[in-house]
């Protein structure tokens, strides 16, 4: 087969490879022993970038390379599961610079993790381990948490167990990186870098287009290239499918667009991709919404990959992003297909959550001034809205106590602390406090919307931040908490999540809810329970006798050290874990994983998070001004 439709290509293809920037992208990453999430949609080539990569390491002796298609598991119960994985891991390395059988059982992610550190201690002391998992979205979800967790305790644990500073994971798959660990109480993946593999420019088809002057005796027209790319906009698939088409009528004594437009008309709106395309998109409603969304052009979406419904919409081979940033149609291709399947599957634009406010029957503004738009997250504690003041046509946060009632004191008393506290703070990087009222038996706070998304967001998209931008945000979040301090009020829950960014950048301190006041004497919390987030609260935080500013401190300093090196210092599978981590597991160095981090900010970060209080840095005042030195040395 000239033009390969179906499978990987190889390096024994006679096929023309089109090599991707993120094929250059995959080599930089595994040669600096990086893990990297590898993710596209489907048929768009995964496979054979790993092949391509796994031939181009396989005869280096300093790599031992292995590749498994964790699709071929996926029945598998839990032990013959990892028993089989480690199998074919070992099955498919070169002979002479392979896995060693493990010197044990392999019935669990324990048994795995130390099978592998096993061998890099020993047989493979001198080598680094590459190992190529394919398909991980096909890992059973039972045992998927406790998979993708030891992955990342091995990443973790490199600045401890330094045979682990050898080994590279690529994960490739449709799938979403975020959500390898399905289970909500353990902190995400996030030690991968992630690579999202994109369609070809129309440069790259060159190569198809000659291969094709070469095999067939008709005639190209010089125009045909350009053809077949507004039809394919670079789809590897419907690209070689395409080409294959053209190769096989071999009637056509010269082949012009029009010849391409038949091609296109009579076999790929058929194709057999587009057979379970219909099944997959009606089961996701909410990528349902955004295709149809798309297809109909009933708006321009904004294309964000901390919008789940958008990922997945991509995942499916529906969308892409174009150069102004919103979502468009994947192709002509796509879009005719998708516009039949919407003959068949009902979906309205009054279906849609994100048109409700456009319905004829408009509900009344809250308070006679706020329009709620859209949902921005909903939780026990509170819904937050995205709203319209009509008083001066700005787009603000609408907080609403989830609960009406006065019967739930303690959540009642920390709202209104959380608009007392953002009244009481007047700083550019604090968010903005607009309003607070009763509105038919509950409780709102309206704040000024920032429209960057969040600290937290920015690190799951982009993982590591640069050093410069890291210190020119840190400094501003710092000034903003010292301010907040000489105030008397410690935030106490310091995170990436509740750092906001407008679009230039400017950072914005937001989620006072659980602030303590030091000049008053209400105590807002119940014996034995735990307030702020585990991953980022101090060891003292956990036992709630004790609230001052060196919590912040703390805090701040893990924030920090999960901007240098894109995953969090302390980290575990359960609350437990987690808590034992923060008391217990050895202080990290940021420089072990991001030795490009100037030493004084890694020594900065250390002294945040040092363990006995009286130790640490006892004001964030110090804080702001070494990272004052150090932004004015960068």
């Amino acid at each position: 087969m000239i033009f390969k439709t179906r499978g990987p290509i190889t390096v024994d293809d006679t096929t023309p490879y089109l090599e991707r920037p993120a094929d250059r992208e995959l080599l930089h990453y595994v040669q600096n022993i990086d893990y990297v999430a590898l993710t596209g949609a489907r048929l768009s080539g995964k496979t054979s970038m790993l092949m391509r990569l796994w031939a181009h390491l396989f005869n280096l002796p300093r790599y031992v390379v292995c590749y498994v298609d964790l699709s071929l598991l996926k029945t598998f119960e839990e032990d013959r599961w990892y028993a089989s994985l480690y199998h074919e891991l070992k099955k498919t390395t070169n002979s002479q610079r392979s896995l060693p059988p493990p010197p044990f059982e392999v019935h669990d992610a324990i048994d795995f993790r130390d099978a592998l550190l096993d061998a890099l201690n020993h047989q493979l002391r001198q080598q680094v381990v590459v190992i190529l998992l394919d398909d991980v979205e096909n890992v059973p979800l039972e045992y998927r948490t406790a998979f993708f967790a030891a992955l990342r305790e091995m990443f973790v644990s490199r600045g401890i167990q330094n045979a682990f500073r050898r080994l590279s994971f690529v994960l490739a798959g449709s799938y979403i990186p975020d959500e390898l660990i399905p289970d909500p109480s353990i902190s995400p993946f996030r030690v991968a870098e992630k690579i999202y593999i994109e369609d070809v420019p129309p440069e790259s088809l060159e190569p198809l287009t000659d291969t094709l002057n070469e095999v067939i005796e008709s005639s190209v027209a010089e125009d045909v290239l350009a053809r077949i790319y507004e039809w394919t906009e670079g789809d590897l698939y419907l690209t070689q499918r395409l080409y294959d088409r053209l190769a096989r009528h071999t009637d056509i004594t010269h082949i012009t667009p029009m010849d391409v437009d038949r091609i296109v008309q009579r076999y790929l709106f058929d194709d057999d991709i587009f057979n379970s395309l219909e099944r997959k998109i009606s089961a996701d409603r909410s990528a349902l919404e955004v295709i149809f969304q798309v297809v109909s052009q009933a708006t321009n979406l904004r294309f964000t990959r901390t919008n789940r419904a958008i990922e997945r919409a991509w995942l499916l081979g529906c969308i892409k992003i174009n150069d102004y940033g919103t979502c468009i149609v994947r192709n002509m291709i796509y879009e005719q297909v998708l516009r039949n399947i919407f003959q068949r599957v009902s979906v309205t634009v009054e279906s849609r959550p994100q048109n409700t406010a456009l319905k004829p029957r408009e509900p009344e503004p809250l308070h006679g001034r706020y329009r709620l738009e859209s949902v921005i997250k909903r939780n026990s504690m509170a819904h937050i809205y995205r709203a319209r003041d009509l008083k001066t046509d700005d787009t603000v946060v609408v907080k609403q106590l989830a609960s009406g009632s006065h019967s739930e004191l303690l959540a009642w008393r920390r709202f209104q602390r959380e608009g007392e506290a953002l009244k009481r703070l007047e700083h550019p990087n604090i968010v903005t406090h607009v309003d607070s009222f009763r509105d038919k038996d509950f409780n709102y706070i309206v704040m000024e919307y920032v429209d960057g998304g969040s600290m937290d967001g920015l690190i799951n998209r982009q993982g590591r931040q640069p050093i410069k931008f890291l210190v020119e945000i840190m400094r501003q979040v710092a000034d903003a908490l010292r301010y907040a301090h000489a105030q008397d009020i410690i935030h106490r829950d310091i995170k990436p999540s509740n750092i906001l960014l407008s679009q230039d950048n400017s950072p914005r301190l937001a989620d006072f809810g659980i602030a303590y006041f030091a000049n008053q004497v209400e105590r807002l919390t119940i014996d034995n329970s735990i307030l702020g987030t585990p991953a980022y609260l101090c060891p003292e935080g956990f036992t709630q006798t004790t609230f001052s500013p060196v919590e912040d401190v703390w805090s701040l300093g893990v924030t920090m050290y999960e901007m240098l090196t894109g995953i969090l210092p302390f980290t575990g599978r359960t609350y437990e874990h987690v808590r034992h981590a923060v008391h217990h597991a050895p202080i990290p160095d940021a420089r072990d994983i991001r030795p490009d981090a100037p030493d004084e900010l890694a020594i900065l970060v250390s002294k945040m998070m040092t363990r006995n209080p009286q130790q640490r840095i006892q004001t964030v005042d110090e804080v702001w001004e070494r990272l004052e030195t150090i932004h004015l040395r960068l």
